[in-house]
Parts: structure tokens; C-alpha cells; sequence
């Protein structure tokens, strides 16, 4: 190949794909010659009539009894010739991207086996007639689609027995689950099954394809890495030792903060050397059944421990008994997490049953970086502020290393802040109709309050960082019942600053807030609020995002007498916040509400952080006056202290100033006036039903009487 022009990278893909189809050609060849053999003898032993004499049977007998015992003698291995090899290492040193082929075994980790059945089931596609020559090969014309028996016929020679090939063309491996080929039957792996390529693969390898039309690697395997640190390998030691010693060990994992229990299924992994398979029966009205099936299957062939989570299963309801009989039978580890124990009698009295509590977790995790990537303290600081579990880790780390490779080439040296901005963007959370995200842009500087107010709203975000150590590893959480959380109730008028201080809460903490949707939330059918306040509450557990309730009156409010049935329905929706406002693991979340005096007492108890906003004095008010026009063209006469000595929250003194602007341009001037900042201030007082008083000098003092 010395000397040849460049080849476009589809003629590359094309030329190497060819490559592999001529080793592929060879033991092709060596199966036709074999089949050619063995229907001469067949022909030999046949009378003219077609049929075979007692002593012929003998021999079809003996030799299947010698293929048994045996094996069957092995066609020359799927590999490319000394020529073959330097042609593909010539390509490989002339491109830095490798052709399809070549990503495809090393990105999913093919080994020689399942590189040459997915060769096999591809070539059809490339040239029909290896359809016929298939068929050719199995004496059956009729089964000339690629299948498991076609693909051990031809790929024998790789060195891999009977049974582990069968097992890698099932559903737990590598080539199925990925969906690289797809089976007839999901979860068979009889000698009929029919293999095909996934749809566009086959283009993918031949260059026609910019992209693979599916993901190389399996996001829902857990494989075994690095060995958990002494001190947590012995916390887990039952559970360890229950899956290391039984094939149908069972282990319940419970606790706080589902989303980092995938950090303990890695230390599983690795402390028994077996990977760990993520499984998802649905949610409500999925068939769970089948599901199982398929993932049971996927979990027994890549001879993974199953993993399920209990909030992703179905309702326990009527579904509860059949699930967990279905699981009882299943022989396979298995591990069920969740935040609350799930333990049906008929499931962990028919296996060996380990059961771990988990506290709040605390300390240091594994990025999966180099060690000196990071200082260790910006390490625990990232950890502290997003608590992400190693899936999002792993995908923070490529968020980060992608964004350094876009911006710089990969030459800074410094990863923290692309780190710190990519684990934000993985524990931004996820689309709720119930929810609103607010991407927080106001910081500390455009928050005005009290000089004490305004501290204590600054330390919330470090008391948010540090309520994990606190909860776990201090301790406080075994004695309070609190799990990592901080709960701060917000009261005060409206336009105090409540909504506003909870985002600058939520941009110094780094993280996103979300603002609960009422109107999404609350339900007239019974079971239906609890249902949706469930999904939030879940969903910012997950997102590590900041949960902001405002007009929290609405749904905290007092629990009263049971005078008519819908008033036990109310009652009994209060008591489910306070069980699940105590048991939330988030991190922080955020109610505010104009009146505290109906808010239900036993929600007070709650919160670790309760602040009353006040009215704004006369200099709070004249900095938000200048705040407020920080920017805007303001004209030589307008007085901002006069305006101050009106008693407007900090609300209403943004409105009327933008009010203020809006009539100023639609006069078309090009400042505003001080006509336009009174005409926008008495629309304030007027849309606040105040009456104005005329007595005072400047004709806009307000009256505190309301109408």
C-alpha cells in the first residue's frame, strides 16, 4: 500500500471491512469444502432408493457420538494473514481516527469470537450470496440467515469452547446487549436463532455513516475497578461476603440519597471481581414481567449481579406478590435499593438475605481522574456541593475534559472550573411539568436587606455544603433523624425578597433551583397531590437541585377539624409533607410564604433555618432605588431620596421603576423624568389599593390606611 493516494475515510472503512471479509472467506471456504465432504459420504452411504441401510445409521451414529465427546474440528480462525496485518496496520498509522471496525471491537471490547459473528451477520448485507453459501454450509437451504448455529460453524477456530461462545451470543453479551445484533427472540439463544446487524450498522462500517447507530459502550454495567477504601469494604463486609458465596445471594441496600448508591454497587463489582447490571422494569403500566424476563436474561449471560431500584419498580399494590415470587425464582445475585427498605417475606426467606442500613454518605469519593488532577480539598468541595453518584461523575469528568479539549487544545492545566461547571450541568435535573427551573443570575451584590438578615441568608449556602459531614460523619443524623438536607423557611410581605434570596441561595451553593408549580402540583383527586409532591421531592433528590416552595401557606398550611370528608383528605396530605419534607435527602429546600401564623406548627419544627424579611427601611429602599435604575438613562431632576420616604417593598419598587422606563420611552424620552417616576409610584400605591395624602410637601406620601 506504499505510495497510494489518501483514500477518503469511506474507501478506508471499505477497504478494511474487506480485509476482515476476506479472513472470513477463508474458513467459509473450509466449511464448504467439509459440507461438499460430507455429502459425498452421505451420497456413498445411501441405497438408490434414498434410504439408508441399519449399518450406515451406525455411522451417522459414531460420528455424532465422536462430535460430541470431542467437538467438532474447528474451521481456520477469523484472522487476517501476515499481509493482511501489515496492510491494516498501514491504515491504522496513516489515519489517526481508526475505521469503524477497529473502534467498534475496541471501544466495546470485542474479543476475537465476537468480532467474527458480528463479521459473519454482516456480510450478508455487503453480499447477498453469503446467504446461500450459509445455508450451503448448515445442508439447509432454507436457513440461510446468519443464526447462532451459522456463527459457531464458522467462528470455532477463535479458541473459545461450545458454552462460552452460546453465552456470548445471548443476551448478556457484549453484541446484544449493546444492540449491535439483534436476535428474533430477545432472550434466546437456541442454535436456530436468527442474528441480524443492527439497523445502519452495517453502513456505519462501510464509511456511509458518520456516527455508529449505536452507543460502544453500556451505561448500565457497573464493571469491577479499584477496591473500596478499608474502612467502607468492612462496613459492607455482610453483604460482600452474601454475594461472594451464593449464586442466589439477595442484598438490600437502604438509605438516604439513592442517587450515590451506584458507588456501593461499584464496590460490589470490584470486591467479588463481577460486574453489576442496572436493571428497569418500567413504571406504572409497563409489562415488568417481560422486562424481567429480558434483563435477567442479560444479567445471567454477562454473569453480572442484578441491580434494581425500588422506586423504579411498579407499585407494590396487587403487582407487589407477583414481582416478588418472580424475583424469588430468578437464580441470579440481586440487589434491591432504595430509600426504604422493600423486604417481601416470600423474596428474602427463599435466599441468602444481607441487609445494610446506609448513614448519610460522607468523605471522599473517587473522581475518576489521575490522582493530582484535582487538590484533594476542590475534589471534596465538588463532592460536598453536587453529591453525584459515579455514573454522573464519570460523565462530569467527559463533560469537562470535552470542554478543555474545544476551548484550549488540552493545554491548561487547570480542570477545576471545567469540572465544577460540567457537574453542574449533570445535576441540573431533568424536565417535571411540576417544576419550574430558574437558572439563578442574581448574586449577593443585587441582594438588599438588613445587614443581618443579610449574613445569615450569606451562611446558608455554607451551611448547605456542610450538612453531609455534619448528618454522617459527625453523627448528627443518627441523633436528629436528618440526612444531609437544610430546610429553611422564609417569611414576610410580599416583594420582601423571599423568591429573590432563594435564587442567590442557589447560585452560591451552585446549583439550580427549582420552584415548585402549584398548579401542577395540587390535585381535586384524592392521592393525586401526594402522588405529584412524591415525583418533586424525588426529582430534586436526584438533580441535588435547591426545592423552592412559594406561597408554601397553600400546602403547609394548619391541619384543622375533620367537619367534612374532604377536610381528612387535607389532613392527611399534610401529614404526608411532614413525612417526606423529614425524610429528604436533597439538600436544600426553600419555602417561603406571606403568612407564617398559617403555616402548620409541626412544619416549623422542621426547619433548621427560619427568616423573617421585614419591609425595607429608608436606606434599604433608597439602594434599591439606585439599584434599580443602575443602568437606566435617569434625568437631572429626579429626586431618588424623596422616593425612598415611601414605604414600597423591594418588589414594588422594581415595578414602579420599570414602569417608570415603559412610560418615559413611550413619551419618546430619551430620560426619565421625575414626572414619570411619580406617575409610576402612584400606579404602585393605587395598584396596591393604598391611598395617597395629599398633605405632605411632595404630594406622594402614603397613607397606612388601607381601603
Amino acid at each position: 500500500m506504499a505510495g497510494r493516494a489518501k483514500l477518503s475515510r469511506e474507501d478506508l472503512a471499505t477497504l478494511h471491512l474487506h480485509l476482515w471479509l476476506s479472513a472470513l472467506n477463508r474458513s467459509l471456504a473450509a466449511g464448504l469444502r467439509r459440507r461438499t465432504v460430507g455429502i459425498e459420504a452421505l451420497r456413498a452411504m445411501a441405497s438408490p432408493a434414498g434410504t439408508l441401510a441399519p449399518h450406515h445409521a451406525d455411522a451417522l451414529l459414531s460420528g455424532i457420538e465422536h462430535r460430541i465427546r470431542n467437538g467438532t474440528d474447528p474451521l481456520p480462525e477469523i484472522a487476517l494473514s501476515p499481509p493482511e496485518s501489515e496492510a491494516e496496520a498501514e491504515m491504522l498509522r496513516d489515519d489517526p481516527l481508526p475505521p469503524p471496525l477497529e473502534r467498534l471491537s475496541r471501544d466495546a471490547g470485542l474479543s476475537a469470537f465476537e468480532r467474527a459473528a458480528l463479521l459473519i451477520c454482516a456480510a450478508p448485507e455487503i453480499a447477498p450470496d453469503y446467504r446461500r453459501l450459509y445455508g450451503y454450509v448448515l445442508d439447509d437451504l432454507a436457513r440461510n440467515s446468519p443464526s447462532v448455529e451459522v456463527v459457531l460453524t464458522l467462528a470455532g477456530g477463535t479458541g473459545a469452547r461450545d458454552g462460552s461462545c452460546r453465552r456470548r451470543l445471548g443476551p448478556g453479551g457484549a453484541l446484544r446487549r449493546l444492540g449491535l445484533l439483534v436476535a428474533d427472540d430477545p432472550v434466546a439463544t437456541a442454535m436456530k436463532t436468527r442474528l441480524e446487524p443492527a439497523p445502519g450498522l452495517t453502513e456505519w462500517l462501510l464509511g456511509a455513516l458518520p456516527a455508529p447507530p449505536v452507543s460502544l459502550n453500556d451505561p448500565r454495567m457497573i464493571l469491577p475497578g479499584a477496591v473500596a477504601d478499608e474502612a467502607r469494604r468492612a462496613a459492607l463486609g455482610p453483604a460482600i461476603r452474601c454475594l461472594a458465596t451464593a449464586d442466589n445471594a439477595l442484598v438490600g441496600l437502604w438509605g438516604p440519597e439513592p442517587g450515590r448508591h451506584d458507588d456501593i454497587l461499584a464496590d460490589f463489582a470490584s470486591s467479588i471481581v463481577r460486574p453489576v447490571f442496572r436493571g428497569d422494569l418500567g413504571g406504572e403500566g409497563s409489562d415488568w414481567a417481560a422486562r424481567l424476563r429480558e434483563q435477567a436474561a442479560i444479567a445471567a449471560g454477562a454473569e453480572a449481579i442484578l441491580w434494581l431500584e425500588t422506586q423504579a419498580l411498579p407499585p407494590f399494590g396487587a403487582q407487589g406478590r407477583p414481582l416478588a415470587e418472580a424475583l424469588a425464582r430468578l437464580p441470579l445475585r440481586i440487589v434491591l435499593s432504595g430509600r426504604t427498605p422493600w423486604r417481601p417475606a416470600i423474596l428474602i426467606g427463599n435466599r441468602p438475605y444481607a441487609d445494610i442500613l446506609l448513614p448519610v454518605t460522607e468523605g471522599p469519593t473517587a473522581w475518576p481522574l489521575p490522582t493530582d488532577a484535582l487538590p484533594p480539598d476542590a475534589a471534596a468541595a465538588l463532592d460536598a456541593r453536587y453529591r453525584l453518584g459515579l455514573r454522573e461523575r464519570r460523565a462530569a469528568v467527559q463533560v469537562a475534559l470535552s470542554e478543555r479539549r474545544n476551548r484550549t487544545n488540552g493545554s491548561v492545566p487547570d480542570l477545576l472550573p471545567a469540572l465544577a461547571r460540567a457537574a453542574r450541568l449533570v445535576a441540573t435535573p431533568a424536565h417535571l411539568p411540576s417544576v419550574i427551573l430558574v437558572e439563578p443570575r442574581r448574586d449577593l451584590s443585587d441582594l438588599v436587606a438588613p445587614e443581618d438578615l443579610h449574613r445569615q441568608i450569606t451562611e446558608i449556602a455554607a451551611l448547605y455544603a456542610h450538612a453531609p459531614m455534619v448528618d454522617g460523619a459527625w453523627g448528627f443524623g443518627r441523633l436528629t433523624g436528618s440526612s444531609g438536607a437544610l430546610k429553611a423557611l422564609f417569611t414576610g410581605d410580599p416583594g420582601t425578597g423571599k423568591t429573590m434570596a432563594a435564587e442567590v441561595i442557589a447560585g452560591t451553593a451552585g446549583v439550580a433551583l427549582m420552584k415548585v408549580d402549584l398548579s401542577q402540583v395540587v390535585s381535586k383527586w384524592v392521592g393525586e397531590t401526594e402522588k405529584n409532591l412524591e415525583a418533586v421531592f424525588d426529582h430534586a433528590e436526584q438533580s441535588r437541585a435547591a426545592l423552592f416552595f412559594d406561597e408554601a401557606d397553600a400546602l403547609f398550611g394548619r391541619r384543622g377539624e375533620v367537619r367534612h370528608g374532604t377536610d381528612r383528605y387535607a389532613n392527611l396530605e399534610v401529614s404526608y409533607l411532614l413525612q417526606r419534607l423529614e425524610a429528604f435527602s436533597g439538600g436544600l429546600v426553600i419555602l417561603a410564604s406571606n403568612q407564617r401564623d398559617e403555616i402548620d406548627p409541626a412544619f416549623i419544627r422542621r426547619f433548621q433555618i427560619a427568616l423573617n424579611f421585614p419591609r425595607p427601611g429608608r436606606d434599604e429602599r433608597l439602594r434599591l432605588w439606585h439599584l434599580a435604575f443602575a443602568r437606566a438613562p435617569l434625568g437631572s431632576d429626579v429626586d431618588l431620596a424623596a422616593a425612598a420616604a415611601f414605604d414600597l417593598t423591594g418588589g414594588a419598587i422594581m415595578t414602579a421603576a420599570r414602569m417608570a422606563a415603559l412610560l418615559a420611552a413611550g413619551d419618546g424620552s430619551e430620560r426619565i423624568a421625575q414626572e414619570h417616576l411619580a406617575a409610576a409610584t402612584e400606579r404602585q400605591f393605587r395598584k396596591e389599593a393604598r391611598l395617597m395624602d395629599a398633605s405632605q410637601p411632595d404630594g406622594l406620601s402614603v397613607a397606612r390606611t388601607r381601603i
